[in-house]
């Protein structure tokens, strides 16, 4: 019974693992911004543009991951 339970766990996580490393259609973006003190004023700056980036990026066909990127 317990080879049984190894087997199991070692499918389910096996399968985990696989699911995660397929490629995903959306590009998660993340940052760190002060949103209190006197730095609050640069935070919501950047808040704000992102997602103004995102909206310009998106609308201009967007982009494929490992791709080279121009900043121009």
């Amino acid at each position: 019974m317990r080879a049984l339970a190894k087997i199991a766990t070692a499918v389910v996580l096996g399968a985990t693992f696989i699911t995660a490393a397929q490629s995903q259609e959306v590009v998660k973006i993340g940052q760190i911004e002060a949103q209190t003190g006197p730095n609050a004023i640069y935070g919501w700056m950047g808040s704000q543009g992102v997602p103004m980036a995102v909206d310009e990026i998106n609308k201009a066909g967007g982009f494929k991951v490992g791709e080279p990127t121009s900043s121009n």
